[in-house]
């Protein structure tokens, strides 16, 4: 194919491409109309009355290749069409950057470039992209939401009101009390008691569902995906480095990855491939139960930080002996810490289940599929 030839790993997607020189006339029916007409394949195309351009956004590396030598230095009304990359608003999304800056280098494998980047970027990115901040500014961060949005509730409230009075609605109407009480805490309509962090902050996911399909080399994967399929990503990577999801759920991901991989070697069944719409294997969810801390613990872990300030990172609660006794302890520990997971807890219990799509396949070869997955998982649940 064209992705393995201009050396993209099969997974790659086709991404999403930014086309200017589009009539403002048009809505997303005529651009729509206008790309069937040059017969340009895609997964999904927008495009506004007003907007000078649109996007198309594409599952396949090759009809991206395809549509950029289709639709380059077209005419309409006078105006030349261009193909641009879609740049992603994200702040914390690297992958997207001026790639048109680099020499020496065609097009098209500027493109392939960049679709085998997606493909393969960090999935704790897209899973968790405060992955790489610390806790205790993350705490810091929440804070200062928390109070934004108060502060929001206080403006529009106050806003509303002096328009009401304005138009002289109730002859007996006041100010909310509250309103003069946020004044005093800087426009806040509630004080902040303090944010509570977590306990546990190594595997506290008690519920994964794990999508099965081809990474960026097209090998099947357990895991999650690297980007958004609107965005034409598709690839599929593991979980293993994503710090919320508990060990048990990686261990069970991983064994149900290694019995798809070997599977597939020997011609079994296929992992689904959102590309397409085909594949048999498409979801795996665990779901663990019974590790939830008694009421009421939560309020020892609470950290009263002013927004803007960063919490201290010692002479904090020892997180390993918090929850077990109330009194403060004098134990110096980063805030980093946490407790550890319950790795053996008699109250603990595990659903696993396994979405698939049997249409068009042999029943009896799905129910020995299903039998042998089953016991790969009893294995490395034993």
């Amino acid at each position: 194919s064209i992705a393995r030839f201009a050396g993209a790993g099969a997974g790659a997607g086709g991404g999403t491409a930014m086309i200017r020189g589009l009539p403002k006339t048009w809505d997303e029916r005529d651009f729509r109309k206008w790309l069937d007409t040059l017969v340009v394949a895609r997964s999904s195309c927008k495009k506004k009355k007003q907007w000078p351009y649109g996007f198309i956004t594409f599952g396949f590396l090759e009809d991206r290749l395809h549509a950029t030598k289709t639709l380059e230095g077209c005419m309409l009304g006078g105006r030349r069409v261009t193909v641009h990359e879609a740049l992603n608003k994200k702040p914390h999304d690297k992958t997207t950057g001026s790639s048109n800056a680099v020499h020496g280098r065609t097009r098209e494998e500027l493109i392939v470039a960049a679709a085998d980047r997606g493909a393969r970027r960090d999935v704790r990115d897209a899973v968790c992209p405060l992955w790489a901040t610390p806790y205790n500014e993350q705490l810091a961060k929440k804070r200062a939401k928390v109070e934004e949005a108060l502060r929001n509730l206080t403006r529009h409230t106050a806003k509303n009101c002096k328009r009401l009075k304005k138009q002289g609605a109730g002859g007996t109407w006041r100010w909310p009390s509250w309103i003069g009480e946020s004044n005093k805490r800087g426009k806040l309509a509630a004080p902040v008691e303090g944010i509570v962090r977590s306990p546990v902050l190594e595997g506290y996911r008690n519920k994964s569902e794990f999508t099965i399909g081809p990474d960026a080399d097209g090998v099947p994967t357990v895991g999650f995906n690297v980007g958004l399929f609107k965005e034409g990503v598709t690839a599929v990577a593991s979980a293993e480095k994503c710090r919320h999801i508990s060990p048990v759920a990686k261990k069970l991901a991983a064994a149900t990855q290694a019995f798809l991989r070997e599977d597939a070697a020997n011609g079994g069944l296929p992992v689904w491939d959102k590309r397409r719409g085909t594949g048999f294997w498409r979801l795996l969810v665990v779901r663990e139960g019974g590790m939830a801390p008694e009421t009421g613990e939560w309020a020892e872990w609470k950290r009263d930080v002013p927004a803007g300030e960063t919490p201290k990172t010692e002479q904090t609660t020892n997180p390993a002996t918090a929850l077990a006794s109330p009194e403060k302890t004098a134990a110096t520990v980063s805030e980093e810490s946490g407790l550890p997971y319950p790795l053996f807890d008699p109250r603990a219990e595990v659903m696993v289940v396994v979405q698939v799509s049997p249409t068009g396949y042999d029943p009896a070869q799905v129910r020995d599929a299903c039998s042998r997955l089953a016991a790969a998982l009893a294995a490395a649940a034993a």
